[in-house]
């Protein structure tokens, strides 16, 4: 692992921290959200570092640990239904795209990061989750800040009730533009390389993100798991990466090698 890599990664778990310390007496229910956001941040980062330094038989060591929590949580869907097989059997599609996506996701993890070790590049790995993970908050936060004054429809009401079309619209370029300024220090690629493919994956992010919320929907519940308290399981954690990074993965296989 570059060292350059090294510092970036225990500056943004220093950064982290910080911020989690410094929303210790947050009040109001927007900052409560970025708390419970920051708290789950804090665990995911230091386990990818540790994995991260360990190299890629470890970083494949926790994709098949994702894979296999994963699929643990998508079996207890399915025993939550045990008493009504025509649900089961109604849902099945469903839970087996999930399945489907989650194995290429985990996939993806693993051929990505070798890909980019081979290369040196595996700083665009931590650019990628980057982008992603703090797509979400950027959505959030421009979504409470603009409400609905531009559009009187939400996104996706039915299936994710939170989310307003002014978050994506607004959340994702800010996204974009601080990835794009991170962009110089983590990755090869140019402002505009940069800037489009953080919309990009903010965008397939967002997708991840309904297509999870829209599978709860059917099974009824709140979230796929309890891995991590206050913050659901596995499957709720990577809901935006899950259709994200394997499209980062096919694009830099075909444009960016």
């Amino acid at each position: 692992m570059p060292n350059h890599d090294i510092v970036f990664m225990a500056s943004l778990f220093m950064v982290v921290i910080i911020l989690r310390l410094l929303l210790v007496f947050a009040k109001s229910s927007a900052l409560v959200v970025i708390k419970s956001i920051v708290s789950s941040w804090i665990f995911l980062l230091a386990v990818l570092f540790v994995f991260y330094l360990l190299g890629f038989w470890a970083v494949v060591l926790l994709s098949v640990a994702m894979l296999i929590k994963g699929i643990h949580e998508i079996i207890k869907l399915w025993q939550s239904d045990i008493n009504n097989p025509q649900k089961i059997i109604q849902l099945f599609l469903v839970d087996l795209i999930l399945l489907a996506w989650l194995i290429i996701y985990c996939l993806s993890f693993a051929c990505l990061y070798y890909q980019l070790n081979q290369y040196g590049q595996t700083s665009i790995l931590l650019w990628l989750i980057f982008c992603v993970q703090v797509s979400d908050v950027c959505q959030y936060i421009m979504g409470k800040s603009l409400g609905q004054c531009f559009f009187i429809a939400k996104l996706a009401p039915s299936i994710s009730p939170n989310k307003t079309i002014e978050g994506i619209i607004f959340g994702i370029p800010l996204m974009a533009l601080l990835a794009t300024f991170l962009g110089n220090y983590l990755t090869p690629f140019n402002h505009m390389q940069s800037f489009l493919l953080a919309v990009l994956l903010g965008v397939f992010g967002v997708a991840g993100d309904l297509f999870q919320s829209f599978v709860k929907r059917c099974h009824q519940i709140k979230d796929m798991g309890t891995w991590l308290k206050g913050h659901g399981g596995l499957l709720d954690r990577i809901d935006s990466l899950l259709l994200s990074l394997p499209l980062f993965w096919g694009i830099y296989l075909l444009f960016l090698v």
